[in-house]
Formats: C-alpha cells, structure tokens, sequence
C-alpha cells in the first residue's frame, strides 16, 4: 500500500513538472502567440562570429538587428548598436509580425519546432535570433571599447605578436562611413605609428595582410584595400600561454 501511495505521488509530480516546464500556446493581447514573448539575441554574435572567427560579414546586421524584445504590448523593441527603438508591430498571424514603421519593413517569424525568431525568413540571409542566455555579452551593445574589447580578446588573445605591438582597433562598424570591406585591425608599433592588417582565423593560425589607401574624391574618405600575405602567427598552446602569464 506504501509503494502504491509513493507511485502514484511520483507520478503526479511527474505531470505537474511537465506541465510547467512546457509553455501551453495561448495569444496575447496583441495577437501574438506568448512563446514570442520574451528577450532574443542575434545568433550572429554570439554563436555565428566564436565559430566562423569573422565580423565583417556581419557588419551591417549589428547596426541596428542585434537585440529583440517582445511583451504583450503592441510594441517591440528591436535595436543594434548604432540604431534602434520601440516600435509598433503590425500581427500577420499568431506567429508573424511586422515592424511598418522601419524603412525595410521587415518581417518576423517565430519556429516553433526550433524555437526561435527569424527576420525575413524568405531572404537570402535571414537574421535568426534565439533566446538570451545568462552567458550572453549583452553589455557589449552599443558599447564601441567594450565591443571592441570583447572582440579582441576572443579572437587575438592566444596569438602572441612581436615585442611592443599591441592590438589598439579593430573594424567593428561603428560608424556611417565603411573603410573596409574585409576584417582588419590596427597594430600599434613601437614608434606609436597604427598600421591596419586585413586578418583571418584559420586552423588556430592567424593571416595578417597589407593594407593599402586610396582617396575617394566623392566621398573626401580614404578606403582600404587588401594586399599581400604579410605575416602568420601560430596559436599558442595552453602550456605556453600559462607560462607567459607567470612569466610577467
């Protein structure tokens, strides 16, 4: 009789775990189904750049497509670093939605079986945003020296430059006007002189290349452009990294 007792109470504590850890679909009072409610990130920062080691194929998409809030309001908050601000949303259905009010009209279009939002899902490149994990950076937005911070750390801090180089910039779009059309990042010498390195990430070894300027008379800016292969830095093993800490 005790074993029955203790059975039938694990069981409903089973069913009652469930129920809560599973959201049951209603609709809000915007018309939105509530799995949509909540915080979401563009998993290009967070996933998309640690994998690919690349930023500037996402430039453009953290100017304004990085953080998404959704609450029952017939609002939402959509913002990037450069751009951003509370909207009014135009529901398609439970799932969809528009923000009208911005200059490209985009669409949102929550997955259920993924549970995740994605922006323009019948684009080339849609922009897919998950939900916001505790781990996220989310202090870097709409920081220029904490997203740049972020960013060098993560991807220069196990190759070692020569003695007195520093990594002082690094292109990250924070700003109107585009010099680069690659990754690159400004070295500072010894002398203090800055020079720009296009750069790439490939198997644990770092590719620094020349840059060169050339003066654009519409525009009144320089733009950089490519060069040769300039240098390669292998990735610095664990052991070597920790004696380099206790070394200094």
């Amino acid at each position: 009789m005790k074993e029955t007792k203790l059975t039938f109470l694990f069981l409903f504590i089973v069913l009652l775990t469930s129920g809560q850890v599973k959201k049951k679909s209603t609709l809000m009072t915007n018309g939105l189904d509530n799995r949509l409610s909540g915080e979401w990130i563009n998993t290009t920062l967070v996933d998309s750049t640690v994998v690919k080691k690349q930023l500037n194929p996402y430039i453009f998409q953290f100017y304004g497509d990085l953080r998404l809030s959704i609450s029952t309001s017939d609002h939402v908050n959509l913002y990037g670093n450069m751009d951003g601000a509370e909207s009014l949303l135009e529901r398609i259905d439970s799932k969809t939605f528009s923000i009208p009010d911005r200059f490209d009209n985009p669409k949102f279009e929550y997955q259920e079986e993924r549970d995740l939002i994605i922006q323009n899902p019948e684009s080339k490149f849609p922009i897919i945003y998950r939900r916001i994990k505790k781990s996220d950076p989310l202090h870097i937005i709409q920081s220029e020296e904490k997203f740049s911070k972020y960013f060098i750390h993560l991807f220069f801090k196990d190759f070692k430059l020569d003695e007195n180089e520093e990594i002082t910039d690094l292109w990250i779009g924070f700003d109107t006007y585009f010099p680069f059309d690659f990754d690159a990042i400004g070295i500072k010498k010894k002398s203090g002189e800055v020079q720009y390195y296009a750069w790439k990430i490939e198997n644990h070894t770092l590719y620094l290349y020349e840059t060169k300027t050339s003066y654009d008379e519409e525009s009144g800016f320089s733009n950089y452009h490519m060069g040769k292969l300039s240098r390669t830095i292998k990735k610095r093993m664990a052991n070597n990294a920790k004696a380099d800490r206790l070394r200094f």
